[in-house]
């Protein structure tokens, strides 16, 4: 009866740790799986027609302050200066790179789906602890399987870049208040502030801070 029991712990181990080791994997799979079958081989303009048709171009004109047009040009909108990181250079690799339209846009929605299922997970790292379970699989599969996702992943996938934002956001606001002299969750959550769109659609930046200001004032509540 002595050896028993640890053997009986040791069994009841594996699944848990197998659990751990998987969760990331899957929502990874699922990402990109839900990314590429959405009509394979079929472009569509996703948020401007220039990021598929001449990204480089397109990046090019957004770093320049004056666009040169047939109609005299004019000075370059300011809601297009977000597409400067990291939506424009990712087209432009892909175009240079030699990889159809259509399949740059799908993995790049797939990795916008991919870091915000990792976000969440990591969030839930902190929060629940650690080995990951069933609630880090749940939490992930909510945030990549819901209306917001669908709808925006259609037709403005840059306005999910502060989507999969937020959980990174709230872990930088939860790490950073239990380690207030360190340096390097400020520095972590302008980084990605920064790389949120709002460049593109302050309004989305916005209400995303509204979750790290109300995390923060309840932890210090």
């Amino acid at each position: 009866m002595g050896r028993a029991a640890p053997t009986r712990l040791r069994c009841a181990a594996v699944p848990r740790a197998t659990m751990d080791r998987l969760v990331m994997p899957a929502l990874a799979v699922l990402a990109f799986a839900l990314s590429l079958i959405q009509r394979p081989g079929t472009a569509t303009s996703d948020t401007k027609i220039g990021l598929h048709v001449d990204p480089v171009g397109f990046l090019g004109d957004v770093a320049a302050a004056w666009s040169p047009t047939e109609d005299l040009g004019h000075v370059q909108g300011g809601q297009y200066g977000g597409y400067l990181f990291p939506m424009g250079p990712f087209f432009a690799l892909g175009h240079l790179l030699g990889l159809p339209p259509w399949l740059v846009h799908r993995l790049w929605l797939g990795l916008v789906l991919l870091l915000a299922a990792w976000g969440i997970v990591r969030l839930m790292d902190a929060l629940a602890g650690r080995p990951r379970g069933a609630a880090h699989l749940v939490a992930g599969l909510l945030f990549l399987l819901n209306p917001y996702v669908a709808v925006f992943a259609a037709r403005t996938s840059v306005t999910l870049l502060g989507y999969a934002a937020l959980p990174w956001l709230l872990l930088c606001v939860h790490r950073g208040l239990r380690a207030p002299r360190s340096w390097w969750w400020p520095a972590a959550f302008a980084l990605v502030v920064a790389c949120a769109g709002g460049g593109v659609n302050a309004a989305v930046t916005a209400w995303v801070l509204a979750g790290p200001l109300l995390l923060a004032l309840f932890a210090l509540a």
